[in-house]
């Protein structure tokens, strides 16, 4: 039988990926903490080698899925991960296990996670219309996932098109409104995040606490970079 001999490969260069840290670090606040989103392979780059590299230069990394989570987890990474997709009922033992951050993005979900003790970010939908509680819900569920014995270390959402300027305002003046009315009814939120890579480029009102970092990380925006702001890839 003849073997198909593979005749391409993709070689990763780590310095650049250090690099583009360093230039979006350049443009955020000083207490301002960034996320590195590794989900779906860090793109195809390889997720458990991009993540241990990034393990003293971000904060926080981000995944879709828990089967993802627990990958980075069998090779040795031991930063926060967020999993985006929030827990079914047979998942809660691992996320504890594993020491996972959920996504509570609903009344279901918080009765999924009731007295898991398990750390969660809050997923507040302001427009992108997908998953997420309702502006108006979030209050209260915040105060019932603590009196349920969760812990909220953060509070996030998704911007629909963070291109378009003045959509993503409005989506971040719904978000804003949230945080404000936590913050007045003195409900801890922890870390809010709302930027993605467009947002980190060209919003910088939406940094709040932590920035999320996919494609910028990899060299690609998906938005016209200023001067002086130079990616490698």
């Amino acid at each position: 039988m003849i073997r198909e001999q593979l005749t391409n490969w993709l070689e990763i260069d780590l310095d650049a990926l250090s690099s583009n840290v360093k230039q979006i670090k350049a443009r955020l606040a000083v207490n301002c903490r960034l996320l590195a989103v590794v989900k779906n392979d860090a793109y195809g780059l390889g997720a458990p080698e991009v993540a241990r590299h990034l393990a003293d230069q971000v904060d926080y990394l981000a995944v879709s899925t828990l089967q993802e989570a627990l990958s980075l987890r069998s090779e040795g990474v031991a930063l926060p991960i967020l999993v985006f997709i929030p827990p079914l009922r047979g998942q809660v033992d691992l996320f504890v296990k594993h020491n996972l951050t959920a996504t509570l993005d609903s009344k279901q979900t918080l009765e999924v996670l009731r007295g898991s003790g398990l750390a969660v970010h809050l997923k507040v939908n302001t427009g992108m219309n997908r998953l997420g509680l309702a502006v108006a819900e979030v209050a209260e569920t915040a105060e019932q996932a603590q009196a349920d014995g969760l812990i909220i270390t953060g509070i996030y959402s998704h911007f629909a098109a963070a291109a378009e300027k003045s959509c993503a305002q409005k989506q971040l003046a719904l978000f804003k409104q949230v945080l404000t009315e936590l913050d007045c009814k003195s409900i801890k939120r922890g870390l809010a995040h709302m930027a993605n890579s467009a947002a980190i480029v060209n919003l910088p009102e939406a940094h709040l606490d932590m920035v999320r970092a996919g494609t910028l990380l990899y060299g690609q925006s998906p938005v016209t970079l200023p001067a002086g702001f130079a990616l490698t890839d």
